[in-house]
């Protein structure tokens, strides 16, 4: 391979581990600079044209959180991956909200070693994301959703696997896909599935893939979509409905970065990047043990919220002109002034998916090309008013939670004191706009 070698530093207090890098790397076009002192991280940096960190999350003195901060200080832009033991990964989700790009749970496979390191040798990298903006189909320019596409510059560059939050309808896919075009897999393939319409008997065949006689009906090899999305980007939609016994093989691929079909005893590396959604509370479903703990805070490791439509109303007459110019048959049709105000007032429960299916009905059934508020459905002529309406639900949940930390002294009485456990705070206080609050 005909690379310019990267420039790594190894912190971890364990020698061994240590030695055991420079054995797995020897032959990768890399210089790597091991240091088992937290301390030596910073001058080496400085001195070395450091391109990539790996860094150990448990040492004595300064402890990987500390060290973590320190770096993303003074080199914002230097990438580090997390080195955690068996355990620890809440601790490592946390490094990677500090600004991390990535964890690797110890002990590590070396070919998954290999293979995340890869991804940042000089000929692959790519700018990392930046405030532009370049994804128009994602359309609105209220403050979440300037916020939110923010958000996704920042994300987009990083390995790290991504969980996105939001009700149905929301246009989590699309997110997906502007996470994807910003990311330097931005030129390799994009595989949506949609878990909640495929079957939990097919499920399993479709990801992983099968071996011909597997099982009744398996007259033939099938390639699953995980080795289908390899080099690219894997979106997993309602990951939510995954039964538990399938959570557990798609946790052992995201360690491993391998998958093994159904029937087959071979394993094939994979390389992708895994984004997931859900409209379920998977924190809740951690503690009600019907979602994987372990394998919630693997898909956890940045968390996206994506605003439902009715908190974003400043949006619609844009998503409204933009549905109509994309189902009607001319550039001639348009709302009337009070078509826009039965809009808007709306609280849309269905989110964007309901608008575009509300401007489709509106445009076969318009006289002309004008469509009015009677062209309308009942339903949205007969909603109140915004300005009229019971405080949203998130209002009421952040005055709660308001409430609970002016009465705690942490984080963790707070969630004691609400019935919930840090994880579901910590959501819920991030979505909240709270999430600097206490310690």
């Amino acid at each position: 391979m005909n690379v310019t070698p990267l420039n790594v530093l190894a912190v971890d207090d364990d020698r061994a581990l240590l030695n055991s890098l420079v054995r797995i790397l020897k032959h990768e076009p890399i210089r790597l600079l091991p240091a088992s002192d937290p301390y030596q991280a910073i001058p080496l940096i400085q001195n070395h044209d450091i391109q990539l960190v790996l860094l150990d999350l448990r040492m004595p003195g300064m402890d990987g959180i500390g060290l973590l901060q320190r770096i993303k200080e003074q080199h914002p832009d230097l990438p580090v991956i997390m080195l955690t033991g068996h355990g620890n990964i809440q601790e490592a989700v946390k490094a990677v909200k500090l600004g991390a790009d990535d964890f690797l749970e110890k002990p590590c496979p070396p070919a998954t070693l290999v293979q995340k390191i890869q991804a940042y040798y000089p000929h692959q990298a790519a700018p990392r994301a930046t405030a532009k903006f370049d994804f128009p189909a994602l359309i609105g320019a209220s403050t979440v959703m300037r916020q939110l596409k923010k958000t996704i510059g920042r994300v987009a560059g990083t390995q790290a696997t991504i969980l996105l939050h939001g009700e149905t309808g929301v246009g989590k896919e699309l997110v997906a896909r502007a996470i994807h075009h910003h990311s330097p897999r931005s030129k390799e393939v994009f595989v949506p599935v949609d878990c909640a319409t495929i079957s939990a008997e097919i499920l399993e065949s479709e990801l992983f893939g099968h071996r011909r006689g597997a099982f009744t009906g398996a007259d033939h090899d099938k390639e699953g979509l995980f080795l289908s999305a390899d080099r690219g980007t894997l979106f997993l939609d309602e990951i939510g409905e995954f039964q538990f016994e399938l959570q557990a093989k798609l946790l052992r691929v995201l360690q491993e970065r391998q998958v093994r079909p159904v029937g087959s005893n071979t394993a094939s590396a994979i390389n992708i990047r895994l984004i997931a959604a859900t409209n379920k509370d998977l924190a809740l479903g951690t503690e009600q043990g019907t979602f994987r703990s372990d394998l919630y805070y693997r898909l956890a490791a940045i968390e996206v919220e994506i605003p439902a439509l009715r908190e974003r109303r400043e949006d619609i007459p844009q998503l409204a002109a933009y549905f109509l110019r994309r189902h009607a048959q001319s550039t001639d049709y348009r709302f009337t002034a009070a078509a826009l105000e039965r809009l808007e007032r709306y609280d849309w429960p269905g989110n964007v998916r309901e608008l575009e299916n509300t401007v489709i009905r509106a445009v076969a059934l318009c006289e002309g090309n004008t469509i009015a508020d009677k062209d309308l459905p009942a339903r949205i002529n007969n909603g109140k008013p915004a300005g009229t309406i019971i405080p949203p639900l998130a209002d009421l949940e952040k005055s709660v939670l308001k409430t609970a930390l002016s009465r705690t002294a942490t984080r963790r009485q707070a969630a004691e004191y609400l019935h919930i456990s840090e994880a579901t705070l910590y959501r819920k206080l991030k979505k909240a706009g709270l999430s600097k609050t206490k310690g």
